[in-house]
């Protein structure tokens, strides 16, 4: 269960890329998600269910249907108000079913999923309340960072669930070091205009550092977001500049553009597919402007660009002048260990590991977490906003 999966990047992604796995090797499953569904984005395979539209009851007997019955099911959700809907989801097909176990896990892919900057205290006070009634054991994190972040928000005593990294379809490598005779090096970044992946918003700033020191670099920024404006508007400032937002990359193009780049920056998912193609890729750091942690096969397993405490840390401007001063062939070695460090994040791994996980622990004999999940979306529909903006509660319920 996600979110709309309209546009490529994030959590849409690994919709998009788990389920055509599964499609294609015949296991039925279902795609549940809270706004459109282009029909070019999953696998005619996939059963795709727009809840918005279809309903509750609707959704759920679709999904019966669909699911053969004496089969094991697990429900995967994301973020909050997908993970309230999968409590009463799952509560009806343990009724429905009369073979077949069904399970519900909560993959937290972000540092902040549950108490994002961008939302008020009500909505923080509201997710807390939902993932005590649901319980620790549903839980399943990319890495310890996020674990430790969330368990902080929830209040919970330290655990050891299991680990859950973001998934990634195989590609295989792509990308071959030139030696030009221009010495321009050539660098990109893909992924969503935010505020946290800073790098972008210094993007100008090493570029004249490294023009100061003699190198000479490029650097096209690929992208859509909230603060795509604000970035235009501060390039526009900068007057005449090597740094270019291009706008949004279709995945299907993200191969071919990328690896004709000499090195990439950024985090996350596109970080993770860079590496895939070879192409020397700096992981960057949330929120931390010019830093980066260097290439991504130095950084262990499952981070991708969390800010930790204790993690050794470079200025992208450091790792970019070394690696000009390399030879085509050290160059190449980097390109490698990229490739290494990126194979480890697979699709099949993920799927294994959603299996090797012990079924959920929600007590089946308490009405607690169905309870909170529907006064959680209850509280956050349509119809109670209406309700806080006509009695002027608004303030009040959001301080």
């Amino acid at each position: 269960m996600s979110g709309p999966i309209t546009r490529e990047g994030g959590i849409a992604s690994i919709v998009v890329m788990v389920t055509r796995y599964l499609a294609e090797r015949h296991i039925a499953c279902a795609s549940l998600v809270f706004g459109d569904i282009p029909i070019n984005k999953l696998h005619p395979g996939v059963v795709a269910i727009d809840v918005g539209q279809t309903g509750f009851w609707t959704t759920c007997k679709q999904i019966a249907r669909s699911m053969p019955d004496g089969e094991d099911i697990i429900i995967v959700s994301f973020d909050p108000k997908t993970s309230a809907y999968a409590v009463l989801v799952s509560s009806y097909l343990r009724m429905a079913r009369a073979t077949g176990s069904v399970k519900h896990l909560i993959n937290v892919l972000h540092p902040r999923e549950f108490f994002p900057h961008f939302e008020n205290m009500r909505t923080h006070r509201m997710n807390r309340m939902l993932a005590s009634m649901i319980g620790p054991e549903s839980f399943v994190y990319m890495n310890e960072p996020v674990q430790r972040s969330h368990e902080k928000f929830f209040k919970w005593k330290p655990t050891s669930p299991a680990t859950l990294t973001v998934p990634m379809d195989a590609r295989p490598p792509r990308w071959t070091s030139q030696a030009r005779s221009d010495r321009l090096l050539r660098v990109c970044s893909v992924g969503r205009i935010v505020a946290f992946k800073a790098y972008n918003f210094e993007a100008v700033g090493v570029s004249k550092e490294l023009a100061n020191l003699g190198l000479e670099i490029s650097w096209d920024i690929f992208g859509y977001g909230d603060d795509e404006a604000k970035l235009r508007t501060m390039l526009k400032k900068q007057g005449k500049s090597r740094v270019c937002l291009k706008g949004e990359l279709p995945i299907r193009q993200f191969d071919a553009t990328v690896s004709k780049y000499d090195v990439f920056v950024g985090m996350g998912l596109s970080a993770l597919q860079a590496a895939q193609l070879g192409v020397p890729t700096i992981l960057a750091v949330e929120s931390a402007g010019s830093e980066s942690y260097g290439w991504l096969d130095r950084v262990p397993h499952g981070i991708v660009g969390e800010n930790i405490a204790g993690v050794q840390k470079q200025q992208i401007s450091e790792v970019l002048i070394k690696f000009s001063e390399m030879s085509v062939s050290k160059r190449r070695e980097v390109s490698a260990r990229q490739v290494r460090a990126a194979e480890r994040y697979s699709v099949d791994a993920y799927i294994k590991g959603l299996k090797s996980i012990a079924p959920i622990s929600l007590d089946q004999r308490t009405l607690l977490p169905k309870l909170a999940s529907l006064a959680y979306l209850l509280t956050n529909s349509k119809i109670s906003r209406r309700i806080f903006r006509a009695l002027k509660l608004n303030r009040l319920w959001a301080s």
